[in-house]
């Protein structure tokens, strides 16, 4: 006698189970009532459970964190998108928020060290470069690539290159006579050294000499085009000479760089109105307190801008605005009241 083995019979007429003649029509797998019952409730191996279980818990996780990873994708494409705006203040949100989600995405990170530079903020910017120093720059991304190069031509030179003389000119800060001559020299004989240029025009402007400022920045600019602290050294020395239209053509170059630049906006703006374009002026600084609604330096510049343009109550709500601050400066107050009493004129 054949021994049941308890498996289906391949070549069945019947039931493919048990061959009895009986089956249940309407099905693609031959079975009689009695065996397909008994087949529904056939035994699964733990170990399938378990695995099956586990996949299932997989799929969930990745089903509910799918939405963050794609809105921090999203994010990302969009602060690109800004950067190719010029844009560099609503990027570096998108790119702050890709790196929350994802701490070591590369990409971000080298886009918001950028961003911070151009954003006038280079603490942030030297903090996020200590940060991103021990990761490797891929040699076949040319964005990255490209970034790094932007990075080690501009932020770098934020700082003196020759360390030993950077610490001799910090003990040399309060006699000024020793510090311009030790700087002086160090320049002449390391030209190229734009960092040391742009200290040293700074010194020429507290000591009076405008012209030699605006000269030596005007050499720096022309060396690195992006080197913003240079602008702001050049533009201050500008308005000291009173070459306001020189200085509003080099503010607009500086704005153009990034047009959300609080700063370059409001630098503008003084030009604006020293050259009688209060309307244009009140345009520049207002785009400035839409980025900036609170900063006390904007405050203070769109009072001035709504002086000038007979908008005397509005003027006069933002300095009680700036009085009632809990961080008042009160120098600043009463040089604003100053000039929207025009008892001193701004321009």
């Amino acid at each position: 006698m054949e021994e049941y083995d308890d498996l289906p019979y391949q070549h069945s007429t019947g039931c493919s189970r048990c061959n009895t003649p009986e089956y249940e029509p309407g099905y693609a797998f031959r079975l009689c009532k009695a065996c397909r019952k008994k087949l529904s409730r056939y035994p699964v191996k733990k170990e399938i459970v378990w695995a099956t279980i586990g996949v299932g818990v997989i799929l969930l996780v990745a089903i509910f964190r799918l939405p963050g990873y794609f809105q921090a994708g999203v994010g990302y494409m969009k602060g690109k998108k800004l950067v190719e705006e010029h844009k560099y203040l609503s990027a570096e949100k998108y790119f702050k928020a890709t790196l929350k989600k994802f701490p070591d995405h590369l990409g971000a990170m080298m886009h918001l060290i950028k961003a911070s530079y151009l954003n006038d903020n280079e603490a942030q910017a030297d903090s996020l470069l200590a940060l991103a120093g021990g990761k490797d720059i891929p040699t076949d991304d040319e964005e990255l690539q490209a970034m790094l190069e932007f990075i080690n031509d501009h932020i770098s030179h934020s700082r003196i290159e020759d360390t030993a003389l950077a610490r001799t000119l910090a003990d040399l800060e309060e006699d000024t006579a020793a510090y311009l001559a030790k700087l002086d020299s160090y320049v002449v004989a390391a030209p190229y050294d734009l960092a040391a240029k742009t200290a040293l025009a700074y010194t020429y402007e507290d000591l009076q000499l405008y012209e030699k400022a605006d000269s030596l920045c005007a050499q720096v600019i022309h060396n690195a085009p992006l080197l913003r602290p240079a602008y702001y050294e050049r533009l201050s020395a500008l308005r000291d000479l009173k070459k306001y239209k020189e200085g509003l053509k080099l503010a607009e170059d500086l704005l153009s760089q990034n047009t959300e630049s609080i700063q370059a906006l409001m630098t503008l703006t003084s030009f604006q109105l020293r050259l009688n374009m209060d309307k244009q002026a009140l345009l520049t600084i207002r785009q400035a307190a839409a980025l900036a609604p609170e900063d006390s330096s904007v405050l203070f510049m769109l009072a001035l801008a709504c002086h000038y343009n007979r908008q005397q109550d509005e003027s006069h709500r933002i300095l009680t605005k700036l009085k009632n601050r809990p961080d008042a400066d009160t120098g600043s107050i009463a040089l604003l009241h100053s000039y929207i009493t025009d008892k001193v004129s701004y321009k």
